[in-house]
């Protein structure tokens, strides 16, 4: 099961949020999240990594400007929250 939002920004891109429920052969369920975006809906859409910068950040603003994984720079985390809760609300 997976649930897709997307929201426009105010410079004409497009965020989409995906949360894709996963269910191993024991049932043992998980969440996936995939943030996709768009410069404008004529261009294709642009895969971010969830993946952390490696590298030693000088304080605080520093990490946040430079070391979050890209798809938290692209989508807040109350968008993300938000999928995944009407994904579970959905599933059950």
């Amino acid at each position: 099961m997976k649930i897709e939002k997307l929201y426009n920004r105010n410079d004409g891109s497009v965020v989409k949020v995906v949360a894709e429920l996963c269910v191993t052969p024991t049932g043992i369920q998980s969440i996936s999240n995939y943030v996709l975006s768009k410069q404008n809906t004529s261009t294709n859409w642009v895969l971010h990594t969830n993946s952390i910068i490696p590298r030693v950040f000088n304080g605080v603003n520093d990490y946040l400007a430079n070391g979050r994984p890209h798809m938290l720079r692209v989508a807040t985390a109350g968008e993300i929250l938000k999928a995944n809760q009407e994904l579970l609300m959905a599933a059950h």
